[in-house]
């Protein structure tokens, strides 16, 4: 799963790479949340 959602970073543009790397980053507080 950490490897497809790298491959998206590394396929996306600058632009939209900021952007999912920002949804990303809440996305990994969320989950250590949810698993201490």
């Amino acid at each position: 799963m950490v490897i497809t959602v790298y491959r998206l970073m590394l396929s996306t543009t600058n632009s939209q790479a900021m952007s999912f790397s920002f949804t990303f980053k809440i996305l990994i507080l969320f989950l250590n949340f949810l698993i201490p």
